[in-house]
């Protein structure tokens, strides 16, 4: 054989069939509904910066961003509403028996 010819008979090896008009519509289309199926769940504002030209990764550093400081917002206010009620360091649990450590160096310090 000549060298053209064996690389020609290579070539023939290795190629994979060409796909029909049908399937590259249909794998088009499927595109189509997957793109359109993830543009529905993206926040507008996302798309609005989509549309500007922003790169997909800035796009969703933005969202966890704005996501993150939402949630931090939620958080400080529970713990304005939890720090509202005073603390208090009366026993709930009625009379204990005291320390005799503790009460010696209170009357101690009493004493000094």
């Amino acid at each position: 054989m000549q060298e053209k010819e064996k690389q020609e008979w290579k070539l023939e090896q290795t190629r994979q069939p060409e796909k029909t008009r049908e399937e590259k519509t249909e794998k088009a289309v499927d595109k189509e509904r997957l793109a359109d199926y993830i543009l529905e769940r993206l926040p507008a504002e996302a798309v609005k910066m989509l549309e500007k030209g922003t790169s997909i990764q800035q796009v969703m550093a933005e969202i966890e961003n704005q996501n993150l400081k939402k949630e931090n917002a939620r958080l400080k206010a529970q713990l304005a509403e939890k720090t509202k009620e005073p603390l208090t360091l009366a026993s709930e649990g009625g009379e204990r028996e005291k320390d005799p450590f503790a009460a010696g160096f209170m009357q101690a310090l009493a004493e000094f």
